[in-house]
Parts: structure tokens; C-alpha cells; sequence
């Protein structure tokens, strides 16, 4: 069952787990701190793909990367780029 954002709930039948890849580049040290701390929770989370549809889905992260930019290595303020890879459980 997938629970809609209308709090109807709705059967899916997928035969296979669904996974999301999100990247973000140019983060600062604040919002790269706050991705490490949502990967440091280890636990369950809420994801919505509204360019697919209305359901929520319960994920897991499966992978967690980061990199600091080349293009920032001289520069007074780091940035960096992250890639997290979800997968429904």
C-alpha cells in the first residue's frame, strides 16, 4: 500500500524497489553538515517524487557521497558536491 498525499492509500504493485539518485553542487560547509546529519540519523525517511506522483514513499539511504569542488580549492569559502542515492524499502 502507498499512502497519497491526500491521506488515501492506494496499492502499488511494483516488482521491483524503487531508487532515486538526488546531486546538489555548490553546497557550503552549512548545508553539506546538515545532508551529513540526515545520513548520521540511520533510520527510515519520508520521500515524495512529485515529478512522478503524489504517493510518499519510505527510503532508505543506500549510498552517500561527497566531494569537495576543484573550483573552490583556492577560494576563502569551500564548496562541495553530494550525491545520495534512496531506496524504497
Amino acid at each position: 500500500m502507498v499512502r497519497m498525499s491526500d491521506g488515501s492509500y492506494r496499492v502499488a504493485l511494483y516488482k521491483n524497489k524503487r531508487t532515486w539518485t538526488l546531486t546538489w553542487d555548490n553546497l557550503t560547509d552549512a548545508q553539506l553538515a546538515i545532508l551529513e546529519s540526515v545520513h548520521a540519523y540511520n533510520t527510515a525517511l519520508r520521500f515524495q517524487n512529485g515529478w512522478v506522483s503524489a504517493a510518499w514513499y519510505n527510503v532508505v539511504i543506500a549510498d552517500y557521497r561527497t566531494n569537495l569542488n576543484a573550483d573552490s580549492l583556492h577560494r576563502p569559502v569551500k564548496r562541495y558536491s553530494a550525491t545520495i542515492q534512496l531506496r524504497e524499502f
